[in-house]
Formats: structure tokens, C-alpha cells, sequence
């Protein structure tokens, strides 16, 4: 970093946190020493953060050397964790190779609501690798060997979403039919369930909460704990 990016930097800080008054002397210096090994970029970076983050206080009333550090040390650490997620973009919903059904991440949620793996290349994926653990031995040699094993994908899943109005993807007529259909299903399962389940004996039905006679016990304890606040209130003082 350059004196001349520095100051820049500095004029932005002292613009928002000194009434654009330039810090002097042994002050100034103290933040050149501190931040000259910076790259622009990074300083830069901090310089935003801080300006967006920093709350004035008595005792610093204009960003310490420290925090500006501390932004230094969260940019490039949100760097180091998202370069590569920045670099790679956003996923292309409108590739030929994106599959609606499990958004590329080789699962989705199947009828009985457990995880499964997709028929697309992912989910391909995700069957050879999912039962070798990471840091297991030659890993990557032994998913090898388990997708020459695995018969080629069919390809991702197309025509289940449409995008909407506002542009944003979601599923279309046909596939949200058949949600409602699952789920239709599933609540009529759990009625029939529900239906065997009253049918039994007494002594034979499977145990449940009764929430009427749980809603009963708290509705006698908090009678019984007014009752007893209207008796320390006529004793006019506490029983300790």
C-alpha cells in the first residue's frame, strides 16, 4: 500500500469520525506504522467495513488501530473462506446441467420425507461417496472405484419448476399438484392412525399427553397459588 492510498483510506475514516479533521503528529504515525504492510485492496476493504460497523464511544471516539485490524483480520478471513465460491458465481439455474429436483446438490427429500440421492451426475455423486467418511484412507481412490461400480446417471431432472412473476424459480402447476397429493396422503395416514389408535381398549392404547387434563392441573395450581397470594396479602406481610 502507498502513502497516497493510505491517506485516501485515513480521509474516508476522518470524514465520518473527525468532522473531516486530519489526526496530527504521533497519532497519524501510529497508524501508518500499524497498517503499512497492507495490501490496497485489503485496506480498502477494512476501511468500509469499519465506517459501516463502528459505533463512537467516550473512550474511542474515532476507529482505534486495533479495529482496524480486527476488520483487516475479517476481511481476509471472509476471503479466504468465499474466494472460491466468488470465483466459481452464482449457479446457473438455466444451464443445460441443473437439475430442479435437487438443486445440484445431488439430495432431495423423497415421498417418505427421507433423504435420497438424485438421479443426476450429483446424485451420483453422493451415492459412491456417502458411505466413505472424509480422512478415511485413499478416499478419493475408493469413490472412484465405487462410481465404475454405479450405472450412469439419467441426467438431470428438468420441467418440474417454472420461474414466477417476481423471477424468482418454483414449482410448477404439475409438480405442486402432486405436493399436495403427498401430503394429502400423509394427513390421511395420520388420521387413520389416529382412528386405530382411539379404536383399542383403555387398557391396550398407546399412552399420549391428555391436554385436557394437562390444561386442568394448570389451571388448579395457578387458582391454588392466587389463593395463596390473596392470604399472604391479608397477613400483610411474606411467610419467610
Amino acid at each position: 500500500m502507498t502513502l497516497d492510498e493510505f491517506d485516501k483510506g485515513m480521509r474516508r475514516l476522518e470524514a465520518v469520525f473527525n468532522h473531516g479533521k486530519e489526526l496530527q503528529g504521533d497519532a497519524r504515525g501510529e497508524y501508518i506504522e500499524a497498517l503499512r504492510f497492507l495490501g490496497a485492496g485489503e485496506f480498502e476493504e477494512a476501511m468500509t467495513m469499519v465506517i459501516a460497523t463502528f459505533k463512537p464511544f467516550p473512550s474511542e471516539p474515532f476507529p482505534s488501530v486495533f479495529t482496524i485490524q480486527d476488520a483487516v483480520t475479517m476481511i481476509q478471513s471472509e476471503n479466504g473462506i468465499y474466494k472460491a465460491r466468488r470465483e466459481r458465481g452464482a449457479t446457473d439455474t438455466a444451464a443445460a446441467d441443473f437439475c430442479q429436483r435437487c438443486q445440484n446438490s445431488g439430495l432431495h427429500v423423497g415421498a417418505d420425507g427421507q433423504a435420497q440421492a438424485c438421479q443426476c451426475e450429483r446424485g451420483r455423486m453422493k451415492r459412491a461417496s456417502w458411505p466413505i467418511g472424509h480422512g478415511t484412507r485413499r478416499r478419493e481412490a475408493r469413490i472412484q472405484e465405487a462410481l465404475d461400480k454405479i450405472p450412469p446417471s439419467k441426467g438431470p431432472v428438468r420441467g418440474l419448476m417454472e420461474k414466477n412473476a417476481l423471477g424468482f424459480w418454483e414449482s410448477n402447476a404439475v409438480e405442486h399438484e402432486e405436493w399436495v397429493k403427498r401430503k394429502q396422503e400423509q394427513i390421511r395416514a395420520l388420521e387413520a392412525r389416529e382412528a386405530e389408535r382411539k379404536s383399542l381398549a383403555p387398557s391396550v392404547r398407546p399412552r399420549t399427553i391428555d391436554r385436557e387434563a394437562l390444561k386442568q392441573a394448570v389451571a388448579a395450581t395457578k387458582a391454588r397459588a392466587e389463593e395463596r397470594a390473596a392470604e399472604i396479602e391479608e397477613e400483610d406481610g411474606i411467610p419467610f
